[in-house]
């Protein structure tokens, strides 16, 4: 609702002059589970910018996201979780 994608059932939504909204959405991305992390993050950009005109490396990024070193040179395929497998 912030994004303006949705509506809210009630009320309104008033975001102020100084604000900048960004997110993650967690659809619509095809992973290539032949490359390891942080390749398929650096395809995106190896250097994010930030709101206040700093840089965050991909590396970072990914660290941010409890990603450590060790595991962004993991291949996709050993981290992916296929829609098929059955749970139950």
């Amino acid at each position: 609702m912030i994004m303006g994608m949705e509506k809210p059932d009630a009320g309104t939504i008033q975001a102020g002059e100084t604000i900048v909204f960004g997110y993650y959405s967690q659809e619509g991305l095809k992973l290539n589970e032949d490359k390891r992390v942080i390749e398929v993050v650096k395809d995106i950009a190896e250097f994010i910018p930030l709101a206040d005109e700093s840089k965050l490396s991909a590396s970072r990024l990914l660290t941010k996201f409890l990603f450590p070193p060790d595991v962004q040179y993991s291949m996709v395929s050993k981290l992916v979780v296929k829609k098929e497998k059955d749970f139950t």
